[in-house]
């Protein structure tokens, strides 16, 4: 990992790979032992914002392992990315940010075995903007509401860092991390990846941020279950 620092520019150039700043490895031969946890990082491209009446038109989900000792990210287990056909046009406001059309759909379904896989095997599910993600998955995988969802840009104090937006393009551009095609499922997550694995002034990755909220999530449920 190039470890890169807030206020530095540089970067990791790493050809071959979905865009220069991406860094984390595939682990071919995964063995996980008590030390090390997985977790799921999931994006989808819709038709819009409302998940009641809009719909996925591409989904992506990336499994990947994390010391729970280090609170840092080891590398990519799996991962997954589909287009799905909505049952309606996808609108030229949609196409305009995301840059999917109906052809590109047109036919497509999401291998939904895959994906209820993946995310049985994560301890937790996280997205940036994870409201807007949840809402969407939920209603197509009614599995994932059984799974602890965290944030990215809530989750992390960005704003207590010196960043002046939590928005992901925002964030990676004062990182140095360059993608080629923003918003679209699989560079996005592992954009997101890529930036949780920075460390911040202190030395700390970002992704410790996430895994304090985790532990403070499972202490509230279990306290939850105990009440019950």
């Amino acid at each position: 990992m190039c470890g890169i620092k807030p206020g530095t520019q540089k970067m990791c150039e790493v050809p071959g790979l979905p865009f220069p700043g991406f860094h984390l490895p595939t682990l071919k031969r995964y063995a996980g032992d008590d030390s090390i946890g997985l977790a799921g990082f999931i994006d989808v491209e819709t038709t819009g914002l409302n998940p009641h009446t809009d719909e996925i038109v591409e989904f992506a989900i990336v499994l990947f392992a994390f010391d729970r000792v280090k609170s840092s990210i080891v590398g990519v287990v799996d991962e997954y990315v589909g287009l799905r056909e909505p049952s309606r046009n996808i609108p030229p406001q949609a196409t305009r940010i995301h840059g999917i059309t109906d052809a590109d759909v047109a036919g497509q379904q999401l291998d939904g075995n895959k994906i209820k896989q993946l995310m049985q095997r994560a301890e937790f599910l996280v997205a940036h903007n994870a409201t807007f993600d949840q809402g969407f998955v939920t209603r197509l995988f009614p599995i994932s509401e059984l799974k602890l969802w965290l944030c990215s840009m809530r989750h992390v104090d960005w704003y207590g860092r010196g960043y002046g937006s939590r928005s992901l393009q925002a964030l990676l551009q004062a990182h140095g991390i360059q993608v080629t095609h923003a918003h679209r499922g699989e560079v996005d997550v592992k954009a997101a990846l890529t930036l949780l694995a920075q460390l911040d002034a202190s030395g700390t990755p970002y992704f410790a941020d996430l895994l304090r909220r985790y532990h403070a999530m499972q202490h509230l449920e279990a306290s939850r279950k105990t009440l019950a």
